[in-house]
């Protein structure tokens, strides 16, 4: 139904269909009241099967989608509980650690190298800038959060044991040369070289965010005495973000993503959100969606038809236009 309609082309003598050329629906549509149906979609229902069960055809699914505005469904589309649960015991999926620290800004790169650190006299040698490493303790960079100061490690040395409290240096490999040690500044010390890891947990198990009730809050709120109106039951505080002026969590031991790393107790009403929890937390609102009214299906279709058949004026049709 939705591919036949698309336009063709000709490229090197051979006959192509435009699968490029995109509608969306006009603000009319968008804005009037009983264009949409508030949907949920069951586990593990695909755009074709809500079709079937909305629609009464499955050949509507590409409706489901323009209603949701969904271009990729592998991305976009809620993920069964099951295959969700499947990707947590994927060795390559989220197994891994996840490190914190107070400092700023670092210049982590994806493949940079993280190492337990060992001081020593520099000249000496095997120790040219003063300090070197645990040569079978040390992690692959995977990503770098710079808003919660978090590192992830996926790839790991056979002894890599690094945890709250250790010394870590970082380096970095340049063309085939061996790994070279990189320095930054960090906002919190005078020793660009060394920095401390403050917190360590399981990749899976590191926060993702911090909520206020059902609101999320940047990681250096303060909690205040008072209460806000709407607060959560039994909170203790409210949510305050000062101005951050990108110093590092250097004197912000009021924060919350300070008091998360220090010994997690957040006050009533506050919530460290795990990468676990974000996930299914997430997948959720995505099941929540909005399908067309059926009753506008029929001028839909031939409206979709008409745009299709070649150039058609902007506000000719009054359901959906050309995007773009």
């Amino acid at each position: 139904m939705y591919f036949k309609n698309l336009p063709k082309f000709e490229y090197d003598s051979v006959e192509l269909v435009d699968v490029f050329r995109r509608i969306a629906f006009t603000e009319e549509t968008l804005n009037s009241l009983d264009s949409f149906i508030d949907y949920v979609v069951p586990d593990g229902d695909t755009p074709d099967k809500c079709a079937f069960n909305f629609y009464g055809d499955a050949s509507w699914f590409w409706v489901v989608l323009l209603s949701n505005n969904i271009i990729s469904v592998q991305g976009e589309w809620p993920q069964s509980q099951n295959k969700i649960q499947r990707k947590f015991t994927d060795n390559g999926f989220l197994k891994g650690s996840s490190l914190f620290f107070h400092e700023a800004h670092r210049d982590f790169q994806e493949g940079d190298i993280i190492a337990k650190a060992i001081v020593c006299t520099e000249g000496d040698e095997g120790c040219p800038d003063g300090v070197t490493s645990e040569v079978l303790n040390y992690g692959i960079v995977d990503s770098w959060d710079d808003n919660l100061f978090k590192l992830d490690v996926k790839l790991k040395g056979s002894e890599y044991s690094i945890q709250s409290g250790d010394e870590i240096i970082h380096m970095r490999k340049t063309s085939d040369a061996f790994p070279i040690l990189t320095a930054s500044s960090t906002g919190c010390s005078g020793d660009s070289k060394l920095f401390t890891v403050q917190k360590s947990t399981d990749l899976i198990k590191g926060v993702s965010k911090f909520k206020y009730g059902n609101m999320d809050i940047s990681p250096f709120t303060q909690i205040t005495g008072g209460v806000m109106e709407n607060s959560p039951p039994g909170s203790t505080g409210s949510p305050y973000t000062p101005t951050y002026s990108n110093q590092g969590l250097c004197g912000l031991d009021k924060a919350i993503l300070y008091r998360y790393m220090y010994d997690g107790i957040l006050g009533n009403g506050f919530e460290a959100v795990e990468v676990e929890q974000d996930i299914y937390e997430e997948n959720y609102k995505k099941r929540h969606i909005k399908l067309l009214n059926p009753k506008l299906l029929p001028d839909l279709y031939d409206e979709f038809r008409f745009l299709m058949s070649g150039n058609v004026p902007r506000g000719t049709t009054r359901i959906i236009e050309f995007k773009g």
